[in-house]
């Protein structure tokens, strides 16, 4: 199975967070980070369309080679990402309740709206970071 979706999970929500950041409305970045969330969520429903259950091994896995410019072999770390079972049903848990959080904010964030909305996009690359982690230290980092 491709890696390429479990980089577009992280990728979505961190572009979206600089993006959000920086744009110049406070409506629009409400208007952007839920469809950021949403097209997230996209991504989330197509792991889980397409992960087998029937596998213990992690699905959707990238790992760099020894050679890689993205390991440190001093410390016996890489840029290891994968999804397990476990973690499938958390990644989902998050991108499905991430769009309902930042929806339920609408009414309520009144002042900074852009930086709120740019750090829950934030907030949701590391939650997802954290649950497709496959490397300690890269856990750590996320958490």
């Amino acid at each position: 199975m491709s890696a390429f979706p479990i980089v577009l999970l992280l990728l979505i929500p961190t572009g979206g967070a600089i993006i959000g950041a920086l744009l110049p409305s406070n409506s629009m970045a409400k208007t952007w980070a839920l469809l950021v969330s949403l097209a997230t969520a996209a991504v989330g429903l197509y792991l889980a369309a397409n992960f087998n259950f029937d596998s213990g091994a992690a699905q959707f896995t990238l790992k760099p080679g020894p050679d890689s410019f993205l390991t440190l072999p001093a410390l016996g770390a890489s840029l290891n990402f994968g999804l397990t079972s476990i973690g499938l049903w958390l990644v989902l848990l998050t991108v499905f309740l991430m769009p309902l959080a930042i929806l339920s904010s609408f009414e309520s964030i009144k002042d900074r709206e852009k930086e709120f909305y740019a750090w829950m996009l934030a907030l949701l690359a590391a939650m997802l970071g954290v649950f497709i982690a496959r490397d300690v230290l890269l856990f750590y980092v996320f958490f």
